[in-house]
């Protein structure tokens, strides 16, 4: 019977369990020493099962979203952007007073929130209804909480004494792109820590 990969797993060749090497203890008698390795060797074995557990769980849980919640949660979103799009209109209707517009208005722009938290990208209908409803453009909304998001970075690193450059983050990055990008944020904080510890 075929064994199916775990989501997890980096290394397809399975590691030798940690628990074994316990019995491998007793060949040291009986030294404080052996008794030491004796019990560092029962932590790691132990460390080694609650890892398999978590893993396992996790695993289970990513495929349950996948199966379930993701569905569901794309379904939810094409019937908000629907809700929006035939309630759009009603904002250039005369026959709504002003309290009922600025009451369509903010429903309009909860439901744009909860769509556009679940979409990479809106379609250009969404696009531009988000402008009207905020004066500013989907990208140009982007880019701000993107320079926000880059200077309380810079301020944390700043507080804490390092001397981290932060890159320019747009909304446009692919995910190559934004895991270059956060490869070289580790690769200087690796090298703070090395010429921290010299």
């Amino acid at each position: 019977m075929p064994i199916t990969p775990g989501l997890f797993d980096d290394d397809p060749v399975p590691t030798p369990p940690v628990a074994s090497l316990v019995p491998l203890s007793r060949a040291f008698g009986q030294s404080k020493k052996a008794k030491t390795v004796s019990r560092l060797l029962t932590q790691v074995a132990s460390l080694r099962q609650q890892f398999d557990r978590e893993k396992r769980r996790l695993e289970e849980a990513l495929i349950l979203h996948a199966a379930q919640v993701r569905p569901r949660q794309e379904r939810l979103t094409a019937i908000r952007t629907d809700v929006v799009r035939r309630l759009a209109p009603f904002l250039d209707d005369r026959r709504l007073t002003k309290t009922d517009k600025r009451t369509l208005r903010v429903i309009l722009v909860e439901q744009l929130d909860e769509i556009l938290a679940h979409v990479a990208t809106p379609d250009p209908e969404i696009a531009e209804l988000f402008e009207r409803l905020h004066h500013v453009t989907y990208d140009e909304a982007m880019q701000s909480d993107l320079d926000g998001a880059r200077a309380d970075i810079e301020e944390f690193f700043a507080a804490a004494g390092l001397d981290v450059e932060i890159p320019d983050l747009r909304p446009d990055m692919t995910e190559e792109e934004m895991a270059a990008t956060a490869a070289r944020m580790t690769d200087r904080m690796r090298q703070i820590h090395e010429q921290g510890a010299d």
